[in-house]
C-alpha cells in the first residue's frame, strides 16, 4: 500500500500544471564559473561610519531599503527603524516600540509598498503595520502565518510564505508554493516547487537539521521575483514576474569541511546543550550530529537575493581563508552579469543593476551601510 500512494504522489507531483511544463536551463561549468568577469563596485555614500553619529546606535541592521529622494530607511529587529539624508544626517526615528498603529514588538521585512509607506511584519504581535515618513501611522493587519511555513517575506503589504506541506517522513518530495498570507480570501501563488518536507507527520514542527546540512536558499524580491534553491547543489529555480521561468545550474566545485569546522560544530553543540560529551546530548541530537560528523562538504550556497528590478545575487560559500566573498550576479532573465567581490559580513539589502546597498561591520564590528555603483 506504501508504495502504490508513493507512485502515486510521484504521479501527482509531475502532472502538476505549474511543475510539468520544461523551464529553461542556464548551464555553467566550473570553468566557465572561475572566469566569470568581475564587476566593479565604486562606493557612492555611506552611514553610520562613525558609530557616534546621531541615530547610528545600532545593534545590528536587518533592513536597509533607498529612497527616491537619496535617503535611507534602517531598521533592526528589535528596532529602531530610523530615516537618514544622503549625507548620512539623521532624518527622522519611525514608530517605536509598542502595540499600537506604526508601533512595533519586532520588525521583519521592512520594505517601501506601492502607496509610499513602509511596512513590516511584526511576529510578537502577528500583524503588518505599516508607517509614512513623516511619521504618521498607517493601517494594520493581523495575519496568521501556517505553521508549515519555512521561509517568510513581505511584499509591499502582502505577507509571503514558503509554504511546505509534511510528507510521509521528513525529506520527501513535495510540492511547496510561494503564497501569500490574506487576511481574506484566497492566497495568491507566486511560484510552485519541488522541495524536502521539512515537516513529520501529524506535526508543525520543523525537525532540526544540525551542521553541514542542506538547507532551502531563496529571496522574494520587491517586485514578486521567486528565486528558491534546495541547498544540495549549485542549482537555482527563478521565476520572474516579467519573463519566463528557468533555471541556473553551475557545476561549481564543493568546499571541503575541515577537521577544525567538524570541531567546532560539534562544541557549539555541546555548549548549547550544556553537555560535556556526545554520549550526553539527547538522542536525536547525537543522531543529527552523527550525520553530520560524515558530511565531507558544505552546500553550494550561502546567500540568495533578488533586488527591486529582479537581478539575482548570489553568494556561493566562501573558500576556507578566503578574505571576501564573491557574490554571482545574474539578470532577471538568466544572463551573466558578472562576479562581485563584498566584505565577507557584507549583506546585500537593496539595489538594482546598477547599484546595490549593503550592510557590513565596520571598526570595533559596528554595522555600517554602503551604497555601491555597479559596473562590468
Amino acid at each position: 500500500m506504501h508504495r502504490i500512494a508513493r507512485q502515486l504522489a510521484l504521479a501527482a507531483l509531475l502532472m502538476h500544471p505549474l511543475l510539468a511544463r520544461a523551464q529553461r536551463v542556464v548551464r555553467e561549468s566550473a570553468g566557465e564559473w572561475r572566469a566569470a568577469s568581475p564587476l566593479k563596485l565604486t562606493i557612492e555614500r555611506r552611514w553610520c561610519v562613525d558609530a557616534n553619529t546621531d541615530g547610528c546606535d545600532f545593534s545590528g541592521i536587518n533592513a536597509a531599503v533607498a529612497v527616491r529622494d537619496g535617503s535611507i530607511v534602517l531598521a533592526d529587529f528589535a528596532g529602531p527603524i530610523r530615516r537618514f539624508a544622503a549625507d548620512g544626517r539623521i532624518l527622522a526615528t519611525l514608530g517605536r516600540k509598542g502595540r499600537g498603529p506604526g508601533e512595533y514588538g519586532f520588525v521583519i521585512g521592512l520594505n517601501q509598498a506601492a502607496n509610499g509607506l513602509f511596512a513590516w511584519f511584526d511576529n510578537t504581535q502577528m500583524r503588518v503595520a505599516t508607517i509614512a515618513l513623516d511619521g504618521a501611522a498607517g493601517p494594520v493587519t493581523p495575519l496568521m502565518p501556517p505553521h508549515s511555513m519555512n521561509g517568510m517575506w513581505l511584499l509591499g503589504v502582502e505577507l509571503v510564505v514558503l509554504d511546505v506541506p509534511p510528507g510521509t517522513t521528513v525529506g520527501d518530495t513535495v510540492v511547496a508554493s510561494y503564497r501569500t498570507v490574506p487576511a481574506s480570501d484566497a492566497p495568491r501563488v507566486l511560484a510552485r516547487v519541488r522541495t524536502p518536507s521539512a515537516f513529520a507527520p501529524n506535526s508543525d514542527m520543523q525537525r532540526m537539521s544540525g551542521p553541514f546540512a542542506p538547507r532551502v536558499v531563496s529571496d522574494v524580491g520587491s517586485a514578486g521575483d521567486v528565486a528558491h534553491s534546495n541547498g544540495g547543489r549549485y542549482a537555482v529555480d527563478v521565476f520572474p514576474t516579467r519573463a519566463a521561468p528557468w533555471t541556473l545550474i553551475v557545476d561549481m566545485p564543493l568546499r571541503a569541511i575541515t577537521s577544525a569546522e567538524h570541531d567546532s560544530a560539534q562544541a557549539l553543540v555541546l555548549k548549547q546543550f550544556r553537555v560535556g560529551n556526545a554520549a550526553s546530548l539527547p538522542a536525536l541530537v547525537r543522531e543529527i550530529m552523527s550525520v553530520a560528523a560524515n558530511r565531507s562538504s558544505f552546500a553550494p550556497l550561502s546567500t540568495i537575493r533578488l533586488l527591486r528590478d529582479g537581478t539575482l545575487w548570489i553568494r556561493p560559500v566562501s573558500a576556507a581563508g578566503a578574505t571576501v566573498a564573491r557574490w554571482d550576479v545574474f539578470t532577471r532573465d538568466g544572463r551573466r552579469v558578472g562576479a562581485a567581490s563584498l566584505p565577507l559580513s557584507a549583506r546585500v539589502l537593496d539595489g538594482a543593476r546598477d547599484w546595490v546597498l549593503v550592510t557590513e561591520f565596520g571598526n570595533d564590528d559596528v554595522p555600517i551601510v554602503v551604497r555601491n555603483y555597479v559596473a562590468k
